[in-house]
């Protein structure tokens, strides 16, 4: 047996720390499959905690939630407008990204012969290389936007390149960019609505980026890019079933006899588990910093592993036996899709 264990009530509690630390209403961002924790098991929760906005980079995935809660307000993060993209917003009533004048004129047109309203939110560049409309073409957009009877303009954002790196200064340049540009669309005539800059971890460290509302991108599991101040729990374990108990003997254990668990991990978990094993420890937030399993309370860490699939846990004289369940506490986005979900 392998399967990831999710706790919703820590979902929740985690949630509650967000909004309460960063003071502004939040957008539940479902990319990387729910953050791990299932796109639609994740909007379902988000929208039950009374989350109003969610948003996906992906089409399908909008779709999917859009046909469970058709009255769902749902933010397309692409930033272009293919034909999934177009279909998505015509049909559901997902809100597009518009980043460039081509695609606003492209959506207006097609809103027009569907005969239909097309929520947009403009993506403002910020920073060089990044998608967006660059602030020279504020006025043309504004422009653009007064003629455009068929878009209904919803809200105003960017992304923060640097917000994990600590580069205060840069962050605060951006959102001075931001503002500028803001209040140039502001000055002719065009009414901005929410702006959002800042995710989860860039929203709690630094609270003057917090704007109209934060994107939850991550921490929602409990896991921040660089430490937590905030409190927050982990929210997953990864379940598996002890396939044998064995004695290493000393030439086989670092010259002293050990007593081991053999548990048999399938997918990216083992995947990622050996690497880290291996000493790859960037390529692995899997498991905590030192690497352990748990069974009944207690602390089993991990040996090394053996073979393609099977890790070895040190039990000593712990009373483990073929068939226990150990647990490992995971992040739930580094788990593969073929590993089964169960929610707690």
């Amino acid at each position: 047996m392998e399967q990831l264990v999710v706790d919703r009530k820590l979902i929740g509690k985690n949630l509650d720390k967000i909004r309460r630390q960063c003071g502004v209403p939040l957008i539940g961002v479902l990319d990387g499959d729910g953050q791990g924790l299932g796109a639609l098991a994740l909007a379902r929760l988000l929208l039950a905690s009374g989350v109003q906005q969610l948003a996906a980079s992906r089409a399908a995935v909008a779709r999917e939630v859009l046909d469970v809660f058709p009255r769902a307000d749902v933010l397309l993060l692409c930033p272009f407008l293919g034909e999934e993209e177009l279909q998505c917003v015509l049909a559901r009533s997902a809100a597009a990204t518009i980043a460039t004048l081509r695609d606003a004129a492209v959506l207006e047109q097609a809103a027009e012969e569907a005969g239909v309203q097309a929520r947009v939110q403009l993506l403002l560049r910020t920073q060089p290389d990044m998608p967006g409309l660059p602030q020279t073409q504020m006025g043309r957009a504004a422009s653009l936007l007064s003629r455009c009877s068929h878009l209904e303009l919803d809200g105003a954002y960017t992304y923060l390149r640097e917000a994990d790196l600590g580069s205060e200064k840069t962050l605060r340049e951006q959102k001075a960019r931001f503002d500028a540009m803001l209040g140039q669309l502001q000055a002719d005539g065009v009414q901005t609505g929410l702006t959002h800059l800042a995710g989860t971890y860039a929203g709690l460290r630094y609270p003057f980026l917090a704007a109209g509302a934060v994107r939850v991108d991550c921490g929602l599991d409990g896991r921040l890019p660089r430490g937590d101040k905030w409190g927050l729990t982990p929210v997953g374990r990864l379940d598996v079933t002890v396939d044998r108990v064995l004695t290493l003997a000393p030439e086989e254990a670092g010259g002293k006899e050990r007593r081991v668990a053999a548990v048999r991990m399938s997918g990216a978990a083992q995947v990622l588990l050996s690497h880290r094993l291996d000493g790859h420890a960037g390529l692995l937030r899997l498991l905590d910093r030192k690497p352990a399993a748990f069974w009944n309370g207690k602390r089993l860490p991990v040996h090394s592993r053996w073979g393609a699939e099977l890790v070895l846990l040190e039990i000593g004289r712990q009373p483990v036996r073929e068939g226990d369940v150990v647990s490992f506490p995971v992040r739930p986005s580094l788990v593969g899709r073929e590993v089964e979900r169960t929610y707690v």
